[in-house]
């Protein structure tokens, strides 16, 4: 009985390891033929044949039927598809490369992660750290600022006051 239950105990597991790799081999060619239709769509789109889309050219082929499927896909709103040029354009050349524009899509394709969400909650929180220390530095030189600026209007008012400019001229004699 216990090799019985051994033998079925280790035939459940190798099943389920192949199940793995089963799922991780679609998981893979599904991202190649994701890759390979994008890489298509963006060949496509490349009327002047630079290897680049300018917002133009995205502009003019947003609205086909392959790229509302695509933006569909993705989960993006068409009416927010056109601000997609602008996160898919990494380098802010105004212009997007084949590189630029897979990799973007990846990034986009599926909803928000719980790792993406806390990253960007942490990038918060370091930003609003960094920007009260900014308004801390610049509140301080704007004070030392003043405090100098009212040092040297106080020293030139002593300066040309009528009692010291008496002393100079005296001290001159």
């Amino acid at each position: 009985m216990n090799v019985l239950l051994g033998i079925f105990c280790q035939c459940a597991i190798d099943t389920a390891s192949q199940d793995n790799e089963h799922v991780i081999q679609l998981q893979l060619q599904e991202k190649t033929r994701f890759v390979r239709t994008l890489r298509k769509l963006f060949q496509s789109w490349d009327e002047s044949g630079t290897g680049t889309c300018s917002y133009d050219e995205f502009e003019k082929h947003i609205w086909e039927e392959k790229t509302q499927a695509l933006l569909k896909s993705l989960d993006i709103e068409s009416r927010d598809a056109l601000s997609l040029f602008s996160f898919l354009d990494a380098d802010a050349s105004g212009h997007v490369d084949l590189s630029e524009f897979i990799s973007g899509c990846i990034t986009l394709r599926g909803g928000a992660k719980a790792m993406q969400i806390e990253k960007l909650a942490a990038m918060n929180q370091q930003f609003g750290v960094q920007l009260k220390q900014m308004q801390n530095q610049l509140t301080d030189a704007m004070q030392n600022g003043h405090v100098q600026a009212n040092q040297n209007r106080t020293h030139s008012n002593i300066k040309n006051s009528p009692e010291v400019q008496q002393q100079a001229s005296e001290d001159a004699r």
